[in-house]
This record gives structure tokens, C-alpha cells and sequence, in this order.
């Protein structure tokens, strides 16, 4: 029943899938039954949504460049509102050395714990692709076909805490 549902993720027993239910992002949780276990609100704008396996959670990206944590027992450990304007549509996160890479408008570092914003980089709305290397140097690529990549501590903007 879920408009623009994500690509399901498998983790374990369980199947997560994101989507919009009458117009809200919602994720639902389901068992090896097929029974739903658990559906939660995301707040993250429209969709469509895109999914990647953390830790004991599940992160969800929007084409807004928001996203949210959410723990394996369907409990909202955090939350990250948009980034600009919408992307063509929503693409995954990448996740390493303990940080989020939210993709949007304006591609995101995240504290993967918390969820504090660390940085962040303006990639435009034709972000097509994102990718990152062990030194979390960025690698975009534009609707154009154009590869850009971005070393972290050259392009990042140190991203002021405002006590939201």
C-alpha cells in the first residue's frame, strides 16, 4: 500500500521498506512471515526514500537530503531535516569511519551516533551518484556526466551549531 516505496533492504530476519502512506514518509518493519512488525513516521519530507543497513538500525535518506536514524526496534534515534533543494531522486548513503554521508543538494557528514552535522559540501541538484574513499574524500557525479571529487579538508564547510 506504500506509494514510491524504497528498495526493500534485508537485514536478518526482517525486511525494512520506506514509502509514503497517505502523502508521510513511513518505514515498516517486516518479519519472515511477512508480517509487519512495527511502521514508524519518518518527518522527512516527500519521498522517495532510500535505505542503508547501520549497526543495530536502519538509516533513510530522502531526495531532500534529510535523514533518520532508526534502531532496530523502530525507536527515531535521530533526525536530520533537508538540504536544499529535491534531487532527481533519493540515493544511498554511504557510511564510514564512523560518519554519514547524507546525500542531497548539499552532501552531509554525520555523526552516526549522535547525528550532529559535522560538514557539509554543495553538490547541486543533478547529484546523480556519491561515493567516497577510506579517507572520506567525496566523488560526485552530476545528471551531465561529470566526476567531481572534493579532499575533506579542503572543501568542507565547518557547519556552525545553532542548538537545533
Amino acid at each position: 500500500s506504500l506509494s514510491l516505496p524504497s528498495t526493500p533492504l534485508a537485514s536478518g530476519k526482517r525486511l525494512y521498506l520506506a514509502g509514503e502512506l497517505e502523502g508521510e514518509g513511513v518505514l515498516v518493519c517486516v518479519d519472515v512471515k511477512g508480517e509487519e512488525r512495527w511502521r514508524r513516521p519518518l518527518n522527512l519530507g516527500p519521498g522517495p526514500f532510500a535505505l542503508a543497513r547501520l549497526p543495530g538500525a536502519v538509516l533513510v535518506t530522502s531526495a531532500l537530503g534529510a535523514a533518520a536514524r532508526v534502531s532496530d526496534a523502530g525507536e527515531v534515534d535521530w533526525r536530520v531535516g533537508a538540504a536544499g533543494e529535491q534531487l532527481t531522486r533519493a540515493l544511498q548513503p554511504v557510511v564510514s569511519r564512523g560518519v554519514v554521508l547524507v546525500p542531497g543538494e548539499r552532501v552531509r557528514a554525520v555523526d552516526l551516533v549522535r547525528g550532529d552535522v559535522l560538514a557539509e559540501v554543495r553538490a547541486g541538484v543533478g547529484l546523480m551518484a556519491l561515493q567516497a574513499d577510506a579517507r572520506l574524500n567525496l566523488y560526485f557525479l552530476d545528471e551531465l556526466g561529470t566526476l567531481s571529487a572534493f579532499r575533506l579538508g579542503s572543501h568542507f564547510t565547518v557547519v556552525e551549531d545553532r542548538g537545533e
